[in-house]
């Protein structure tokens, strides 16, 4: 009895595109919506100023990324 061979299939590989790091995703958040801030990417961290009626107020984005957790602190 022979058996029959199927032939191989070619599969086209398939590029994958590098997914943005969390770093850069709140960077365009913050370019989308118009802020002025400094960005640390040494510390991973945002700073930015926000003006209020009798003052104004310092916001630090404190953004961390692992292989299986992301955190964006905001204080």
């Amino acid at each position: 009895m022979a058996t029959q061979q199927k032939p191989d299939i070619a599969v086209p590989s398939l590029q994958v595109a590098r997914s943005k790091s969390l770093f850069e995703r709140v960077a365009g958040y913050l370019d989308a919506n118009d802020w002025k801030y400094s960005a640390y990417e040494e510390k991973a961290c945002f700073s930015t100023g926000c003006r209020i009626k009798d003052g104004s107020v310092r916001i630090i984005v404190d953004v961390f990324e692992s292989d299986n957790f992301q955190r964006a602190l905001v204080y």
